[in-house]
């Protein structure tokens, strides 16, 4: 799995979440995180150091052939959750898809991060800096400082992409939830974030 999004829109914190996750119901392989900003400085420590605290592995992309191998990997039986660098100018990430030798490849899914405090403007530049063969899905983040969610319903029509998670708050455990249509319905029209209610009351 790998994220896409602008810097700051909490990308980071959602592979780190996602990736206890999986360690937690998987039994046999490895979860590996990888970094694939070559640019990130105080960043990557930071990512380094909560994956290892975490019992995670970690690891660096820095051409093609790191990609190849670690994606080979998974097809062992490893999760692999890439975090890739922060989107900017159109072209940028397919020029960066194509350098890393990642068109055509099979069994990748890539998750569009955004945020509803994102003007409309703002959010549909980074859809179409996001555009690539492997975007599978929105996940949208900062939902607890957002007083509208009507660019969830904006988006989700513009992409024709379903919404696979609600995140909130900044902890690491907690503050995430899949997006069930009643979940993203609570949202919308009652502004009732998932950790308001029981889990039960979020069922699709």
């Amino acid at each position: 799995h790998m994220w896409l999004g602008p810097s700051g829109v909490g990308k980071t914190t959602i592979l780190l979440r996602l990736a206890l996750e999986a360690k937690r119901r998987l039994s046999g392989g490895r979860v590996v995180v990888v970094n694939a900003d070559a640019g990130r400085g105080k960043g990557r420590l930071m990512l380094r150091h909560y994956t290892e605290l975490s019992g995670l592995t970690y690891a660096e992309i820095d051409g093609p052939e790191d990609f190849a191998r670690i994606l080979d990997g998974a097809a062992a039986g490893d999760a692999v959750f890439v975090d890739t660098p922060s989107l900017g100018r159109e072209g940028a990430l397919a020029a960066w898809h194509t350098e890393m030798g990642l068109a055509g490849r099979t069994g990748l899914a890539a998750h569009l991060v955004l945020s509803p405090l994102y003007s409309n403007t703002q959010a549909d530049h980074y859809l179409r800096v996001g555009r690539c063969e492997h975007l599978a899905s929105l996940i949208w983040t900062k939902l607890d400082e957002a007083c509208n969610y009507g660019s969830l319903v904006n988006m989700a029509h513009a992409s024709s992409l379903p919404i696979s998670a609600l995140t909130y708050g900044p902890d690491l455990t907690g503050g995430m939830a899949a997006a069930s249509g009643k979940a993203v319905w609570k949202l919308l029209f009652k502004h009732q974030l998932p950790g308001d209610y029981p889990d039960a009351d979020a069922g699709a």
